[in-house]
């Protein structure tokens, strides 16, 4: 897939119901000016991702929320294997346990997260923060001929957007607090609650994000569902 057009137009839709967005430096406007969407709308796949210098560092630096959604990224990846947290939640799925409202997706997001991120290059945070925005701002399509498979392969893989990314980690969170040992993650109970804060903030930045664009959504507010019930657990 050859690269996106770098100086593209990319109009937002004008949304039927009164909601005026997300105010602020991550609003809806400001995050449309700087989108360079790809010429069919997904990611180029998990090894032909758009290379560090393709990134604007304007557009990134501008984008306060999606930057601190990048860094907390990064820093969950390189301290946890993504492959171990993968496991865990299938595990923890094994002993029939599972989200309320995203229950069919847990375990294929878990295995398409677990797939997503092969590139480490110095910025690589960077680059698929900026894809799995532009996968976000895009619409889920169904109709009545829709499945279920056919309505999840639109944010597995290489559509993977951030609600994708905050169900999962809204899952590992959970799993922590089902799962009181799992060498692979953690062996005490300060491991354990370090991994639960952790995935609890991503998820929060995941759902952060993709409310800034004001593109409502169902798995979106399946997200929003489960990331409450992650705070009851964790917070109380």
């Amino acid at each position: 897939m050859r690269s996106p057009d770098p100086s593209p137009s990319f109009e937002p839709r004008r949304n039927l119901y009164p909601n005026p967005g997300y105010l602020g430096s991550s609003s809806h406007a400001a995050i449309f000016k700087h989108i360079t969407p790809s010429t069919d709308g997904e990611l180029t796949g998990s090894n032909q991702l758009l290379g560090s210098d393709s990134i604007s560092s304007q557009w990134i630096g501008d984008n306060h929320l999606l930057l601190q959604g990048a860094d907390i990224l990064r820093h969950v990846l390189t301290t946890y294997s993504l492959s171990a947290m993968k496991d865990l939640v299938l595990f923890w799925l094994s002993k029939d346990a599972n989200l309320a409202l995203a229950e069919p997706f847990v375990a294929p997001v878990s295995e398409s997260v677990s797939q997503l991120f092969t590139s480490h290059d110095e910025n690589w945070h960077l680059v698929y923060a900026q894809r799995l925005l532009q996968n976000s701002a895009g619409p889920l399509q169904f109709g009545v001929s829709s499945d279920l498979e056919s309505f999840s392969a639109q944010f597995l893989d290489h559509h993977a957007r951030w609600e994708t990314l905050g169900i999962f980690f809204a899952a590992v969170s959970r799993a922590t607090i089902d799962i009181p040992f799992f060498p692979l993650l953690y062996n005490t109970e300060e491991q354990q609650y370090n991994l639960r804060r952790l995935a609890t903030k991503l998820s929060d930045f995941a759902l952060e994000i993709s409310l800034s664009l004001d593109c409502l959504n169902d798995l979106q507010l399946m997200l929003q569902y489960e990331n409450f019930i992650v705070h009851s657990y964790v917070d109380g």
